[in-house]
């Protein structure tokens, strides 16, 4: 098998790839071993992922008891974020991400993940699960959910269909371009002539605000901002709250 004269820290062909793996798997009797792992890890991975990471608490001991150990999922980000909006109370906020890391693992030969000699190599990119602005999100409804009913923020549960209902509304407001557009405008006046101005801070948050009430109770809300209700229906039946993927 030919030798290729190659640095560390760069990025091989896939022929540079198959050529190394294979004659480093060959002397290591086919054992993904430390000698080998270390060799390996001295080149840049091919490929990128970006990553999420869910952190939870389970039950460690007998039914009854209060033992829990940390439970710490590492999944691909679309999937990460699905599972936390299908039960955000199940586990921590994870707004921030982390550092970039080398990820060699055994894959079966052949899979979609195998860069050669059954071994997949990649950087995994630590990337918030709760990026900052459904993190913000949320934060201003729970605040008003907490000033509706007379309890302390930290008190109100973080729910699917919040947590769902304010990534649909920061998504929109972002496709419709924010305060750049009339649209923007028109919502900052609305919060201005409305008595949630007082602490709601912009119309961005105002906006997220509406469509979840609105989703809340779509008569009710209607019957005191028939103004913003109209608009919401009128976006909605436009498929500008389509799911957040």
């Amino acid at each position: 098998m030919p030798r290729f004269p190659i640095k560390p820290a760069v990025k091989l062909t896939k022929q540079q790839w198959e050529a190394l793996l294979d004659r480093i798997m060959t002397r290591e009797g086919g054992k993904l071993t430390p000698k080998a792992t270390s060799e390996i890890m001295q080149y840049e991975p091919p490929v990128t992922r970006d990553v999420g990471t869910l952190v939870s608490e389970r039950p460690a001991g007998p039914a009854g008891t209060e033992e829990y150990r940390k439970v710490i999922e590492r999944l691909p980000i679309e999937e990460a974020r699905s599972k936390y909006a299908a039960a955000p109370e199940r586990y921590a906020q994870q707004r921030f991400g982390g550092p970039s890391i080398k990820h060699l693992s055994a894959v079966e030969p052949g899979s979609p993940e195998e860069l050669a000699s059954g071994l997949a190599y990649e950087r995994l990119r630590q990337v918030p699960v709760v990026t900052p602005s459904v993190a913000r999100t949320t934060g201003t409804m729970k605040n008003e959910i907490a000033e509706a009913t007379g309890t302390a923020a930290t008190e109100v549960p973080l729910t699917t269909e919040l947590a769902t209902n304010a990534a649909k509304a920061a998504r929109a407001w972002k496709m419709m371009g924010g305060m750049r557009t009339l649209s923007g405008q028109n919502w900052e006046l609305y919060r201005k002539g409305s008595r949630q101005s007082s602490h709601i801070q912009d119309a961005r948050d105002y906006f997220i605000s509406s469509f979840t009430r609105w989703k809340s109770d779509p008569a009710k809300f209607e019957k005191a901002y028939p103004r913003e209700a109209r608009l919401l229906k009128w976006m909605d039946s436009n498929g500008m709250f389509e799911e957040v993927k």
